[in-house]
């Protein structure tokens, strides 16, 4: 946990979930993401990046083990902002 700053990515697709995001995410506001309580200290801002991913990824995970943990999400944090 590093509270002095994480930066949070997500995948979205399309503009209009871009710009969803940019309207929603507020300063002072505490979100609830996947149970997980977040507060952002700063202004939010999502870009949208043009993204193209492997044909076959490097870890594939058995449809029935996504099934039995719905709650969980993969999510990747970077202090380096």
């Amino acid at each position: 946990n590093n509270s002095k700053g994480a930066k949070i990515e997500a995948i979205v697709a399309g503009k209009d979930l871009v710009n969803r995001f940019n309207i929603t995410l507020h300063m002072g506001r505490k979100y609830i993401i996947h149970g997980v309580t977040c507060s952002f200290n700063a202004r939010t801002f999502v870009e949208s990046l043009s993204l193209q991913f492997p044909t076959y990824p490097k870890h594939l995970m058995p449809f029935q083990e996504v099934q039995r943990c719905p709650r969980n999400t993969f999510v990747g944090m970077h202090s380096s902002i």
